[in-house]
């Protein structure tokens, strides 16, 4: 049997939905435990694919606010100092 066509799927305690699973998933593996008190929001000790996800998605847009956010502030502190030299220029 070729490896390729084999797929993987586990089933959402919450929902009881199917989801695809990468080959190297290993559902027997311990889940970090510390992480997942952080994505259990409603306190009820099940932790949903749901909350998985948005746990993920929240982690992925922190670090890309903060990337465009440092970009931002460097491209107006580039302008400001533009400005600086600008009105250096015509006064002189």
């Amino acid at each position: 049997m070729n490896p390729e066509s084999v797929h993987r799927f586990v089933e959402s305690l919450v929902t009881g939905r199917f989801y695809p699973v990468k080959a190297g998933y290993d559902p027997n593996e311990s889940p970090d435990t510390d992480k997942l008190k952080l994505v259990d929001k409603d306190g009820s000790g099940i932790v949903s694919t749901q909350e998985i996800n948005d746990f993920e998605m929240k982690e992925q847009q922190r670090l890309w606010v903060n990337r465009i956010n440092n970009f931002f502030t460097m491209t107006l502190g580039l302008m400001g100092g533009m400005a600086v030299m600008q009105l250096l220029y015509l006064f002189a």
